[in-house]
C-alpha cells in the first residue's frame, strides 16, 4: 500500500500558522514540523493565490440581480455548500501530498503568513482547522522587512517604515477581526517563543492536541533553536514535493533570511523618524497589544498625530495602563 493511501485512511487533520511576515513564522514551522505527529511544507499561498480567487467569482456569480435575461456559471450546476466542498477537496488534494511524505503524521500544518487576511474564506472550507496567529512587535517586524528589502527579500518586502508598518497593521487586523470565523484560534507571541520556547511550544503542541510531553518538548526546542536555523546546523523539518521540488537543487531559505532574531534589535536599527512614522502609523494597535506605553508614545508622536490616534482607536486604547500582553 502507497504511503498516500495510508494517508487516506486517516482523517485529515489541519492547522494554519498565519501571522504578519517576519513574526517568526517559520520558526514556529520548524519547531512544529519536527515533530512526529506532524508534517509541513513550504508556503502554498493556497487561499490568495487560488481560492480566493475562486471565491470571489462565486460571490460574483450569485451576486445581486442585474437585471440579465438570464443568469450563467456553474452555480446553475451547485449550491454553495457543494462548491464549498468542492474547494475544500482541492486544498485537501494538495496538503494531502505533504502528508504522503510522513505516514506517520497524524496533522498537517500549513504555513503561509498571509493567509491571516483569509481567514472568513478559510473558516468556510476548514470549519474545523486550527488556526495559529503569531504576533510580534510592529517595530521588529518593520525593522526586519526594511533589512529583507535590501537583500533577499528585496522583491517583495516593503522599503519604506511607513508601508512596512502598513503591511504589519493590516495583517494582525484583519486575523484578529476574523478569529472567531474560525473553528480554534491561538495567539501566540514571537516575544514569548524568544523568551520560553519550551512553555509556548508546550502551549501550542496541546492545542493542537498532540503528544506534548517535556522530553518531546525539550527536543523539538533544541532541535530548532533559533541559533541552529541561522546557523544550518538544524535540518529543515519543512518536507518538499512537487514540480519546484523537482526543479530545484537548492532547498533551505535564503542567505539572510534568519535575521538576528532577539525580540528588541529594532531599538538599534530603526532611526526616530522611522520609529515615528510606525507609532503614526500603527501605534493604536501597539498600545492595544502592550507593546508600546504611553510615555513612549508621547516622546515619539507629536499633538497633531496622537489626536489622529484617538480618534481612530480612542483614548483608552492608547493611555490605559498596560498589564502584559494578553493572548486568548
Amino acid at each position: 500500500m502507497s504511503a498516500d493511501s495510508v494517508t487516506r485512511l486517516k482523517p485529515l487533520r489541519l492547522a494554519f500558522v498565519v501571522g504578519a511576515g517576519r513574526s517568526g513564522t517559520t520558526w514556529l514551522q520548524e519547531i512544529l514540523g519536527a515533530h512526529p505527529e506532524i508534517a509541513t511544507g513550504q508556503e502554498s499561498h493556497l487561499f490568495p493565490a487560488y481560492l480566493n480567487y475562486l471565491w470571489r467569482q462565486w460571490e460574483k456569480e450569485v451576486g445581486p440581480e442585474r437585471g440579465d435575461l438570464r443568469r450563467v456559471g456553474i452555480a446553475n450546476y451547485v449550491t454553495q455548500q457543494e462548491y464549498l466542498d468542492i474547494l475544500r477537496t482541492f486544498a485537501e488534494s494538495i496538503l494531502l501530498k505533504i502528508a504522503s511524505l510522513k505516514p506517520m503524521a497524524t496533522m498537517v500544518v500549513e504555513k503561509t503568513p498571509r493567509h491571516c487576511q483569509y481567514m472568513e474564506l478559510l473558516g468556510r472550507c476548514f470549519p474545523e482547522a486550527k488556526v495559529i496567529h503569531v504576533i510580534r512587535d510592529g517595530r521588529a517586524v518593520a525593522a526586519s522587512m526594511l533589512t529583507a528589502a535590501r537583500g533577499w527579500g528585496r522583491n517583495w518586502a516593503p522599503r519604506t517604515a511607513r508601508r512596512a508598518a502598513k503591511d504589519w497593521l493590516s495583517c494582525v487586523s484583519d486575523a484578529r477581526r476574523a478569529r472567531d470565523r474560525v473553528g480554534d484560534y491561538l495567539e501566540v507571541r514571537y516575544e514569548g517563543l524568544h523568551d520560553d520556547a519550551v512553555a509556548q511550544v508546550t502551549r501550542v503542541l496541546e492545542f493542537l492536541g498532540v503528544q506534548a510531553s517535556p522530553e518531546t518538548v525539550q527536543t523539538l526546542v533544541e532541535r530548532a533553536s533559533f541559533e541552529a536555523l541561522k546557523t544550518g546546523k538544524a535540518e529543515s523539518s519543512i518536507l518538499r514535493c512537487g514540480e519546484l521540488a523537482a526543479r530545484a537543487a537548492k532547498t533551505g531559505e535564503p542567505v539572510g533570511f534568519y535575521n538576528k532574531g532577539t525580540a528588541d534589535s529594532w531599538r538599534q536599527s530603526l532611526t526616530r523618524r522611522q520609529l515615528r512614522t510606525i507609532h503614526r502609523v500603527a501605534g493604536a494597535l501597539l498600545a492595544e497589544l502592550g507593546y508600546v506605553t504611553p510615555e513612549e508614545l508621547r516622546e515619539s508622536l507629536s499633538i497633531t498625530d496622537m489626536i489622529c490616534q484617538v480618534a481612530t482607536k480612542g483614548m483608552r486604547s492608547i493611555f490605559r495602563p498596560q498589564h502584559g500582553m494578553p493572548s486568548r
